[in-house]
């Protein structure tokens, strides 16, 4: 913090922008807990990308399955309401 603007008084900062490097990131592995075509649980060694990846298409899945899931539930409740 650089204290206040002189003319407005708004609180000023100082910012400043470090050297990153994103393959050393990604070099990095984490465990993941899937589950295998048998629906066993399986642990599996995974970059952060992948990891990201890989959680991003289990939510759309289970977006999916809940919609699927709520047209089902509407479509036994018209039956019932006809």
């Amino acid at each position: 913090k650089l204290g206040n603007r002189v003319g407005d008084g708004a609180p000023m900062a100082f910012i400043e922008f470090v050297d990153f490097d994103p393959a050393k990131k990604s070099d990095q592995k984490v465990q993941v807990k899937t589950r295998d075509a048998k629906r066993k649980v399986v642990v599996k060694e995974m970059t952060a990308e992948e990891k990201q990846a890989y959680e991003a298409s289990q939510a759309l899945k289970a977006a999916a399955a809940k919609k699927k899931h709520l047209r089902k539930i509407q479509s036994e409740s018209r039956k019932t309401n006809r």
